[in-house]
């Protein structure tokens, strides 16, 4: 009996894509994009951010990022250190030749009204520009920051 429960308890939690962090976590993704998003371009990768000051959170949507097309499960594990916020992304598996654009909405906790910094470590970026970024929440609750891409899963 207690081997069922042991097995239980480990597949609730095996199917959760959120990496446990008090700082933050990954709140929901799209399935594989197929049709071209219509406020942003297949060759961007944006952020659109959000700030609550009552809850001190910080809530930022990563459209176009690039995935497997078969990944299981996509994570995002966020720190918070100082006034820099750093996301890396990443996937469970690569189980299928091709790639693919997904939105992550992350939410970061404990956000005081100051400039940060906002780091995403993308696992497909190659030789590309990092998607890294400033923002005054002093001046601004909520903005949008684009980078063009040109290459696979975001090439022209």
């Amino acid at each position: 009996m207690k081997f069922i429960l042991v097995l239980m308890f480990l597949s609730v939690f095996a199917c959760d894509n959120s990496i446990i962090s008090e700082d933050g976590k990954l709140i929901s993704n799209t399935v594989c994009k197929n049709e071209k998003n219509v406020l942003f371009d297949k060759s961007e990768t944006c952020v659109e951010y959000s700030y609550n000051k009552e809850t001190k959170t910080l809530n930022l949507k990563h459209i176009n990022a690039g995935f497997n097309c078969c990944p299981k499960a996509l994570y995002a594990e966020i720190v918070k250190e100082g006034n820099i916020i750093t996301i890396e992304e990443s996937e469970r598996t690569q189980e299928c030749n091709c790639m693919c654009l997904y939105d992550m909405e992350i939410e970061v906790y404990n956000v005081e009204s100051q400039v940060y910094s906002i780091k995403f470590k993308e696992p497909y970026i190659g030789d590309q520009y990092e998607l890294f970024f400033e923002i005054n929440l002093l001046k601004e609750q909520s903005g949008t920051y684009c980078l063009t891409r040109e290459q696979d899963p975001w090439g022209y």
